[in-house]
């Protein structure tokens, strides 16, 4: 090559090292908050099922003969989440069987019944007016809990704020 292009080519020497400066310290940035969130995440869903009694289940046709109205549903992640009643608030948690792999997580203030529809079928639980119930979805099958820190009174608070 001859002098006078490679002296034309130097500036761009300061520049792709500085391009690549920026994306590693990008990358080391992020990437570390990902693996922080994904482990809180996974502690947050452990805990929110640990020593909780499941919900009680009601199968396809209880739940069709009983003709429920006002269902509201919501869809998250790899699920839909139908409810008669009260207020939903759904998180992202990371599953252990992959670095990328995430179920959703959805609390319910007061769902009275739930159908969770998800790729391996639906789910049906009556965990009763009044109660919190919380949902995961690991695996893409549901699984309820009677144990929710997502109240009517948790909603007020944020309000009041």
């Amino acid at each position: 090559m001859r002098p006078a292009v490679q002296r034309r080519l130097l500036w761009a020497l300061p520049l792709a090292f500085a391009v690549a400066c920026f994306f590693a310290l990008a990358a080391w940035m992020f990437g570390g908050a990902f693996i922080k969130e994904r482990e809180r995440s996974i502690a947050a869903s452990a805990a929110a099922h640990a020593g909780a009694p499941a919900c009680p289940t009601l199968t396809a046709g209880e739940f069709e003969a009983a003709h429920y109205r006002r269902l509201q549903g919501v869809q998250y992640l790899n699920g839909t989440f139908v409810r008669q009643h009260g207020h939903v608030e759904c998180v992202t948690a990371a599953d252990r069987k992959g670095p990328l792999k995430t179920y959703a997580v959805c609390a319910f203030t007061s769902p009275s019944v739930l159908k969770v529809t998800t790729a391996k079928g639906d789910w049906y639980f009556a965990p009763g007016v009044g109660q919190p119930a919380t949902v995961s979805t690991a695996g893409d099958v549901a699984r309820c809990v009677l144990a929710s820190d997502f109240t009517i009174a948790t909603l007020e608070g944020r309000a009041a704020r």
